[in-house]
């Protein structure tokens, strides 16, 4: 698909502790921190409206957190992280559009919960809007 820009898990830079990538599941898991985060550096070439998506999986009993995702240290959409039935069932969830500038872009994805795992991150995905 001409414009999509997909950042997977396993392309991410981890910052702070516990977070790691799961080379199992193809996903960030042990996210048991607040300061902990994934980061990707993007290259645009064309700016303009993009759809955000985000593939993730929660059990049932870990649900309820919030999750912002940042660009360039700005938060573009937040969401609540809800239950997908087990730790190896995965969503994707659209959390709307936001506008880019083409050029480079460091996205960011940030938890609310202190103690206990947040989610399991696949991938975050840009989507030209249409």
């Amino acid at each position: 698909e001409q414009g999509l820009v997909r950042l997977e898990a396993r392309t991410a830079a981890v910052r702070g502790k516990s977070l790691r990538y799961e080379a199992d599941q193809d996903c960030l898991g042990y996210w048991r921190s607040r300061e902990a985060y994934p980061e990707w550096a993007i290259e645009l070439e064309d700016g303009g409206e993009l759809q955000l998506g985000v593939t993730y999986a929660c059990d049932p009993s870990e649900a309820g957190s919030t999750v912002e995702v940042r660009v360039d240290g700005v938060p573009v959409a937040s969401f609540e992280v809800r239950s997908t039935g087990s730790w190896r069932s995965y969503r994707e969830e659209l959390l709307g559009s936001i506008h880019l500038q083409p050029g480079s872009h460091r996205v960011t994805v940030h938890g609310d919960k202190e103690v206990g795992p947040l989610m399991k991150l696949r991938r975050i995905e840009l989507r030209p809007a249409r």
